[in-house]
């Protein structure tokens, strides 16, 4: 009985190499999701070395996070302009990105985030038109976490001890504030005294950094 033997194995060529079948990838899937603008403000960072943040860092931190993209930044004290879903939550955005900054930079400061259609309102809606116009400097805005109370009028005017040359008008979730003077950090009309007697967070800033950030919106 003869036993069949298999033929050995063809011998590969000195300098070949064997060819491997690989699954070629498949290309991300594009995020189809409607997306709208919206403006994060930092609170107190940058600040004489406190709370030390880097505008290029945080844009790529920002950029990892999901759903976010087309981001820029203005100016060292925290102005983020981005794309996200349009169904995106304000208040789910301000828990994520203070949750990135602190991870990442070691900073645990608010972040309060609004629609880009809110800052443009805003910048429209300047109550110290003829005051900016002669002494730019002097007007601030101060956005706030949440719609400020229905007396915070008479909570701030009976609490604050203002300068007799100083205004202030609420609107909802922000506050346009007029110093009357360059000297606008003398105030107390300050975020912590704001966010001491309205019970919310406060972030300010000048309002020519608020136009600049509407400008930037209309780009975006």
């Amino acid at each position: 009985r003869t036993q069949q033997l298999s033929p050995p194995p063809a011998k590969r060529a000195r300098g070949s190499t064997a060819k491997t079948k690989t699954k070629k990838k498949e290309p991300p899937e594009e995020d189809m999701r409607p997306t709208s603008t919206f403006v994060a403000f930092l609170r107190a960072i940058n600040l004489g070395g406190h709370n030390p943040v880097k505008m290029k860092e945080l844009k790529l931190v920002m950029e990892a996070i999901d759903g976010i993209s087309h981001v820029q930044t203005l100016l060292q004290t925290g102005n983020v302009v981005f794309r996200y879903p349009a169904t995106g939550s304000c208040t789910a955005l301000q828990t994520t990105l203070e949750t990135a900054v602190s991870e990442e930079f070691g900073v645990d400061t608010p972040i309060l985030v609004f629609p880009a259609a809110r800052i443009t309102k805003c910048v429209a809606d300047n109550p110290f038109v003829s005051e900016f116009k002669a002494t730019p400097k002097t007007v601030h805005v101060s956005f706030l976490s949440k719609a400020a109370p229905t007396n915070a009028d008479q909570t701030l005017s009976s609490s604050v001890q203002m300068r007799k040359e100083e205004k202030f008008v609420v609107d909802d979730d922000l506050i346009f504030l007029y110093f009357g003077t360059d000297e606008w950090w003398k105030t107390k009309l300050h975020n912590n005294n704001l966010e001491k007697f309205l019970q919310l967070k406060a972030t300010t800033r000048n309002f020519n950094t608020v136009a600049k950030v509407a400008a930037l919106c209309k780009a975006t």
